[in-house]
Protein backbone atom coordinates (compact mmCIF):
# COMPACT_ATOMS: atom_id res chain seq x y z
CA UNK A 1 0.00 0.00 0.00
CA UNK A 2 2.75 2.51 0.68
CA UNK A 3 4.74 1.90 -2.92
CA UNK A 4 1.29 2.04 -4.42
CA UNK A 5 1.00 5.80 -2.19
CA UNK A 6 4.43 7.10 -3.52
CA UNK A 7 4.53 6.28 -6.89
CA UNK A 8 4.28 8.98 -8.91
CA UNK A 9 1.78 10.13 -10.64
CA UNK A 10 2.56 9.51 -13.82
CA UNK A 11 4.17 5.87 -13.65
CA UNK A 12 0.85 4.24 -13.96
CA UNK A 13 -3.18 4.28 -14.00
CA UNK A 14 -2.72 3.83 -10.11
CA UNK A 15 -2.94 7.28 -9.45
CA UNK A 16 -6.74 7.43 -10.11
CA UNK A 17 -9.24 7.36 -7.24
CA UNK A 18 -12.98 5.60 -6.54
CA UNK A 19 -15.16 5.93 -4.15
CA UNK A 20 -16.22 2.53 -3.50
CA UNK A 21 -18.26 0.82 -1.01
CA UNK A 22 -16.45 -2.55 -2.13
CA UNK A 23 -14.57 -3.13 1.24
CA UNK A 24 -16.22 -2.20 3.79
CA UNK A 25 -19.95 -1.09 2.52
CA UNK A 26 -19.96 2.06 3.40
CA UNK A 27 -18.37 4.69 0.74
CA UNK A 28 -14.65 5.78 1.21
CA UNK A 29 -12.21 6.63 -0.95
CA UNK A 30 -9.37 4.33 -1.83
CA UNK A 31 -6.58 3.69 -4.99
CA UNK A 32 -8.41 1.80 -8.32
CA UNK A 33 -7.47 -1.52 -8.53
CA UNK A 34 -8.88 -4.76 -9.89
CA UNK A 35 -11.06 -5.42 -6.60
CA UNK A 36 -12.97 -1.37 -6.84
CA UNK A 37 -12.92 -2.15 -10.52
CA UNK A 38 -14.55 -5.71 -10.05
CA UNK A 39 -16.85 -4.99 -7.32
CA UNK A 40 -18.15 -1.47 -9.64
CA UNK A 41 -21.45 -3.03 -10.66
CA UNK A 42 -22.05 -5.46 -8.06
CA UNK A 43 -21.88 -2.97 -4.92
CA UNK A 44 -25.04 -1.03 -5.97
CA UNK A 45 -26.90 -4.12 -5.97
CA UNK A 46 -25.75 -4.74 -1.92
CA UNK A 47 -27.91 -4.29 1.00
CA UNK A 48 -27.71 -0.66 3.00
CA UNK A 49 -26.22 -2.91 5.85
CA UNK A 50 -23.44 -4.79 3.91
CA UNK A 51 -20.51 -5.19 5.88
CA UNK A 52 -17.71 -6.36 4.10
CA UNK A 53 -14.96 -6.20 6.46
CA UNK A 54 -15.41 -9.66 8.44
CA UNK A 55 -15.39 -11.76 5.08
CA UNK A 56 -13.03 -9.23 3.60
CA UNK A 57 -9.91 -8.88 6.24
CA UNK A 58 -8.76 -12.16 5.37
CA UNK A 59 -8.35 -11.63 1.83
CA UNK A 60 -6.82 -7.97 2.57
CA UNK A 61 -4.10 -9.73 4.25
CA UNK A 62 -3.67 -12.34 2.11
CA UNK A 63 -3.28 -9.68 -0.75
CA UNK A 64 -0.94 -7.55 1.23
CA UNK A 65 1.56 -10.74 2.53
CA UNK A 66 1.77 -11.97 -1.06
CA UNK A 67 1.90 -8.55 -2.84
CA UNK A 68 -1.41 -8.73 -4.58
CA UNK A 69 -1.97 -4.66 -5.03
CA UNK A 70 -4.88 -6.11 -7.39
CA UNK A 71 -6.86 -7.44 -4.23
CA UNK A 72 -5.32 -5.17 -1.13
CA UNK A 73 -7.51 -2.50 0.29
CA UNK A 74 -5.64 0.91 -0.64
CA UNK A 75 -7.30 4.01 1.12
CA UNK A 76 -5.94 7.22 -0.23
CA UNK A 77 -7.18 10.35 -0.42
CA UNK A 78 -8.19 12.15 -3.92
CA UNK A 79 -4.45 13.91 -4.10
CA UNK A 80 -2.57 10.77 -2.55
CA UNK A 81 -0.55 11.29 -5.44
CA UNK A 82 1.67 14.14 -4.07
CA UNK A 83 2.37 11.94 -0.92
CA UNK A 84 6.09 12.04 0.14
CA UNK A 85 8.51 9.75 1.69
CA UNK A 86 9.85 11.84 4.47
CA UNK A 87 10.20 12.23 8.09
CA UNK A 88 7.04 13.91 9.66
CA UNK A 89 9.29 17.13 10.20
CA UNK A 90 10.51 17.28 6.83
CA UNK A 91 7.21 17.27 5.22
CA UNK A 92 5.60 19.57 7.19
CA UNK A 93 9.21 22.60 6.58
CA UNK A 94 8.78 21.48 3.28
CA UNK A 95 4.53 22.56 3.03
CA UNK A 96 4.34 25.10 4.94
CA UNK A 97 7.85 26.59 2.27
CA UNK A 98 5.33 25.53 -0.73
CA UNK A 99 2.60 27.37 0.93
CA UNK A 100 4.40 30.65 1.74
CA UNK A 101 5.72 30.73 -1.92
CA UNK A 102 1.83 30.44 -2.72
CA UNK A 103 0.46 32.62 -0.55
CA UNK A 104 3.48 35.22 0.47
CA UNK A 105 0.65 37.72 2.24
CA UNK A 106 -0.75 35.19 4.75
CA UNK A 107 2.37 33.64 5.65
CA UNK A 108 3.29 36.85 6.50
CA UNK A 109 0.19 37.35 8.73
CA UNK A 110 1.09 33.61 10.37
CA UNK A 111 4.42 34.82 11.20
CA UNK A 112 3.06 37.83 12.89
CA UNK A 113 1.00 35.68 15.25
CA UNK A 114 3.66 32.93 15.80
CA UNK A 115 2.01 30.39 13.78
CA UNK A 116 4.41 29.68 10.89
Amino acid sequence: HRRALLRPAGVSAAARTVVTQAFTGKPARAIVNGWTEDMDELQSQLPNCFNGLPGGRPLAAAAAKAGRTDLMTMWAGAGYARSRALPAAELVTAIAREAEALAPAQAALLRQASLL
